[in-house]
């Protein structure tokens, strides 16, 4: 039986704020949190697990790994591969989530060779203690495996990763797609920077203490966006029919959203410090490896994927990347954070246009 969604009795707590209308919403009437409840605790009673077929690993060093889905024989194929690039703060199943919501296999099926880098477990790898390192010592060498320029996709924090790359590496990399990217930390809706910094006080001493940041706080944190959104999304899920293909997609990215990762001490102190308080990367100032990264500086074509219900990453945030280039390509998709990979439509309205954007970098 699950025990999510983690931490249970924080979300609940916020999920009752919310409902009171105490969180500046609205108030849900009694069947709605009926269905809520049930919807939580068909959740954990749910006999549904992911399972994918396993693919094979082409490179692993420390704890992180490179997967390969080799492209299928269609009409036309594509000479440069793609390698998708998690965030650090949960795990890559994301990106090859089932078998009809796998971005990995899907680009495959397009003709494209397609990787996904995994980081593994961070907090038990010496070698990704800090950013710098991490690139250097995991994803580069992990690209350079590879033996041929690369396209990069890089999802939420993955994607500033892959701007460091992209800046460090030019050679290595043939073009760069940011898939929910924060950029600008400091956007106008500032939910999450504001979170974060009422709730940092609690983080500091673990850290000190451990040297690193447990995901339940990063949950804790996450739970406190959009506490009407997870009475809303649990309701509906009570409410979907048995054996409804709905409900695996549901569950598996429920279940990916309570198997968050700790975070290694350093890179957290960067997240919380470089980013959302000095917004280092919109203004120029994020240095990774002795560079600082820019999104002007940037040789090579670029492509900014954000989603206009993202609680996560605003639209604001993500675009303004594209904003401090002078060209490059961009793409504001009709759904959230999490829609850009598991949303009803997302095959024709996000995957279809990246793939054709991939193609043209060819």
């Amino acid at each position: 039986m699950r025990n999510g969604p983690k931490p249970l009795p924080f979300q609940l707590a916020m999920a009752s704020m919310a409902a009171a209308g105490m969180a500046g919403g609205s108030a849900f009437d009694a069947q709605t949190l009926q269905s809520f409840f049930a919807g939580i605790q068909k959740y954990q009673k749910h006999e549904f697990r992911r399972h994918m077929p396993p693919l094979p690993c082409v490179w692993e060093e420390g704890q992180a790994k490179l997967y390969f889905s080799k492209a299928l024989p269609v009409a036309q194929t594509h000479k440069t591969p793609v390698v998708l690039v998690p965030s650090m703060v949960n795990k890559a199943d994301i990106l090859d989530l089932l078998p009809n919501r796998s971005l990995l296999r899907w680009l495959s099926s397009q003709g494209f060779d397609a990787y996904l880098f995994d980081w593994g477990t961070t907090t038990q790898d010496e070698a990704q203690a800090n950013i710098d390192s991490a690139l250097q010592n995991r994803l580069l060498p992990a690209l350079e495996s590879i033996g041929k320029p690369v396209l990069l996709l890089g999802y939420c924090m993955g994607g500033l990763v892959g701007a460091a790359a992209a800046t460090l590496r030019p050679d290595a990399i043939k073009g760069l797609l940011l898939l929910a990217t924060p950029w600008n930390f400091h956007d106008k809706l500032g939910a999450l920077k504001a979170r974060m910094s009422l709730m940092k006080p609690m983080a500091i001493p673990y850290m000190t203490q451990y040297r690193q940041l447990p995901e339940s706080w990063m949950q804790a944190v996450f739970a406190t966006l959009d506490p009407e959104g997870s009475i809303r999304k649990f309701s509906s899920f009570a409410n979907m029919a048995d054996g409804d293909e709905r409900e695996k997609i549901f569950i598996a990215v429920e279940d990916w959203l309570n198997e968050g990762v700790d975070l290694p001490a350093d890179i957290a102190t960067l997240c919380m410090e470089e980013w959302y308080e000095d917004n280092k990367p919109f203004l120029g100032a994020w240095e990774v490896c002795g560079r600082n990264i820019r999104a002007q500086d940037i040789r090579l074509p670029t492509f900014v994927v954000a989603a206009a219900a993202d609680k996560i990453v605003p639209s604001e945030s993500a675009m303004a990347f594209a904003q401090q280039r002078t060209k490059c390509d961009t793409l504001l998709c009709q759904t959230g954070h999490v829609g850009l990979i598991a949303s009803k439509d997302v095959i024709k309205q996000v995957w279809q246009p990246m793939a054709e954007w991939f193609a043209v970098q060819q």
